[in-house]
């Protein structure tokens, strides 16, 4: 039956009905998408957060290699000049292991930093 209304119907009533219909799908696609602002824009903020830690992560491996190079140049030299790196890479990582950026969970170990004299 329904059929035979929709076949029997003018043609105006058929473009208004269908035009009806998209703009119901649109409000309702538009809706949902308004609904989801939020969830896009926390995910903007952690993947700026996701940055900022990857950039602390690379200064903390930064600081290391310094401490590495310092050790490396000192075994093969003798001379406590060639410790510079090493200080420097310590104090770096000093400063880097205890910067959270934004509150973040950044832990690592404490034991990679000697003694403090």
């Amino acid at each position: 039956m329904s059929m035979s209304f929709f076949a029997n119907a003018k043609i105006i009533w058929k473009i208004a009905g269908t035009f009806a219909f998209l703009i119901c799908v649109s409000l309702g696609v538009n809706g949902y998408i308004y609904l989801q602002r939020e969830t896009l824009a926390d995910t903007i903020k952690w993947n700026d957060h996701t940055y900022e830690v990857l950039g602390e992560m690379n200064a903390v491996m930064a600081s290391i290699v310094d401490q590495e190079t310092g050790i490396r140049g000192y075994l093969i030299t003798s001379k406590p000049d060639s410790l510079a790196p090493y200080e420097r890479g310590r104090r770096e990582y000093a400063e880097h292991s205890t910067r959270r950026p934004n509150g973040s969970a950044l832990r690592l170990p404490k034991t990679w930093l000697p003694p403090a004299k």
